[in-house]
Formats: C-alpha cells, sequence, structure tokens
C-alpha cells in the first residue's frame, strides 16, 4: 500500500512472481510460458527474452504491439474517459498515411517539430489536437504534475526506483515535448502529447528500439515505457530470471503516480479516472481517498 500525502490511498496487489515459474524450464518452453504469464506486452517481452538468450527479436511485431496500444488509448481510452465518444478505425493499424491523418490533420505532412507547431497543433482542429489541448484545460498547468523526477535510464531501468518510464520520458528531448513541459509541466498533457509524439514517430518509420545491455539482459520499448529482462541460462535451462516493467517504476515509492497524486487536490478528485486512464499502469491499481472522501477508482491492465 503507498499512502500519499494526506489524501490518497494506492493499493496495488504483489506483482506474479515470474522467476520462480520460469527457472528450471527449457529455454525454448520458458519462452513460451513468458508469452502466457502476462497479459500485456506480449511481444515486447519476448523479444526481451530474445535478446537477453541470443536469438533473434521480432522487433516488427513490437512495433506493430505499441502501435495498436497507442491507437488504442489515444483514440478510444482517453476519448471515454473525457466523456466524449471513442473513434477508432482499425486501418489505422496498418495504412500509416490514415492513421498519420487522423492523428495529426489531412493538412500535416509530420508531427509538430517545435514550440510553434505545438502550440498551434494544441490550440487548433487537425487530429487529436483538440483532445489534447482538452487534456490542458482540464489538468491547468501544475495539477497532477511529477516535477524533476529522473528519467529512466539503462542502469535504473533494472531496478524499481523512482524514475520516469514512459513514452514520454522517450519523446522527454523533443522540442515539442519540451514546450509542453516547459508550459504544462510534466503532468496529464506532457503524457499524451509524449505519447502522440511517439506514435508519429512509428508512423513516420522511425519507431523505438532496443538499448544495448550487458549479456543476459534486454531493454526493450514498450507502450507504456521500456521493459528490461535478465535471463541467466545454464544447460539449455533457465537458471535465473527478472524482470521490471513500466509499473515497477510508477509505482515506486517517490515515484511517478506518487507524485502526481500530491498534486491532485481533493476538489479535483473528479479527474482521477481520467489521469489513470492517461497513466495506464499495467498492473491493477485501487487509488481512492486517505479518508474516504471521495470515489474509489481501479485501474486494471486491458
Amino acid at each position: 500500500m503507498l499512502d500519499t500525502p494526506a489524501t490518497w490511498r494506492v493499493e496495488v496487489p504483489p506483482d506474479a512472481q515470474a522467476g520462480a515459474q520460469m527457472r528450471g524450464r527449457p529455454v525454448a518452453e520458458a519462452r513460451d510460458l513468458l508469452g502466457r504469464l502476462t497479459d500485456h506486452s506480449r511481444a515486447a517481452q519476448r523479444a526481451a527474452f530474445d535478446i537477453a538468450t541470443g536469438s533473434r527479436p521480432d522487433m516488427a511485431a513490437v512495433t506493430a504491439e505499441t502501435r495498436r496500444d497507442h491507437l488504442i488509448q489515444i483514440f478510444t481510452a482517453w476519448p471515454r474517459a473525457l466523456g466524449l465518444s471513442a473513434r477508432f478505425d482499425r486501418a489505422w493499424l496498418t495504412d500509416d498515411r490514415a492513421a498519420h491523418v487522423a492523428l495529426f490533420g489531412a493538412a500535416a505532412a509530420r508531427a509538430p517539430r517545435n514550440d510553434f507547431e505545438m502550440a498551434g497543433y494544441l490550440g487548433g482542429e487537425d487530429g487529436v489536437g483538440p483532445l489534447l489541448g482538452l487534456i490542458g484545460e482540464v489538468f491547468r498547468s501544475g495539477v497532477a504534475a511529477v516535477g524533476d523526477l529522473p528519467m529512466v535510464d539503462a542502469e535504473t531501468v533494472f531496478r524499481a526506483v523512482a524514475v520516469e518510464n514512459s513514452p514520454a520520458a522517450r519523446q522527454a528531448v523533443h522540442p515539442a515535448l519540451a514546450y509542453v513541459e516547459a508550459i504544462h509541466g510534466r503532468g496529464p498533457l506532457w503524457r499524451a502529447a509524449g505519447c502522440v509524439l511517439d506514435l508519429g514517430e512509428i508512423l513516420e518509420g522511425r519507431p523505438p528500439r532496443p538499448i544495448v545491455a550487458s549479456p543476459g539482459r534486454a531493454i526493450v520499448p514498450t507502450s507504456r515505457g521500456a521493459i528490461a529482462l535478465s535471463v541467466e541460462v545454464g544447460n539449455g535451462h533457465v537458471t535465473g530470471f527478472s524482470r521490471m516493467t513500466p509499473a515497477d517504476h510508477l509505482l515506486a515509492r517517490g515515484g511517478a503516480l506518487e507524485r502526481m497524486l500530491s498534486c491532485l487536490p481533493p476538489d479535483r478528485a473528479m479527474l482521477l479516472p481520467v489521469l489513470m486512464t492517461i497513466i495506464d499502469p499495467c498492473r491493477p491499481v485501487t487509488v481512492e481517498a486517505a479518508h474516504r472522501v471521495s470515489r474509489r477508482t481501479t485501474t486494471r491492465a486491458e
């Protein structure tokens, strides 16, 4: 249980200990089991396992998975959380041009590249610019912001520490997202805009790639951030296994969720379902008022 200062209580069931179930199994059997033990980012986790065990990963499947998850979030989950109609076309899963038009508008040849273009996008009527603009209006500057949380790197990704591990972290140096951070802070709009820009990179042929790690380890991008796997193999069997997901960083003491909730005033409790939808944890999470004066909100992995 994680109690944020005076206002919110977060309950997270213990994560399934995959390591105990993986150890002792033949490598191929363990890989298959990993896919069945998780209900999110299966392609990314299998790719990470392949890299860690010296096999060739299917990064095309990882890119397709990330694209699908981003599209569902942006065009279905966020609008519904805000009381709007969902708008999702399965053709966008494979049609780059159609998905790009839906995201940025028919006139845009690319995603916003700088502060001027991002300001116009947020204040305009093209693509999901109005949706992002609404998120910015709902969460005024500073509300549910994380402050100066360190960005995840190739070392901290393997530890359950308080770091920013999200699509927005991948896009943090993008001038357009830097503008959002400068004006609105690292709040829900920053996270949402980072997800949109991350999808834009995929549609423009620049998907996120695995990060080089030491032998037996792998860091692979997912729709929620980066996942890190460590696998030890002996005589063709898995002898050691550990996994760190974006949720482990999100839910860490002093992590992004705790920080965002500490900046969500009690009188803005109606925004909690929207916030949790944008955060999109990959594990069941229950958030309620510490003194039970507000609604109870539970989010679950899809």
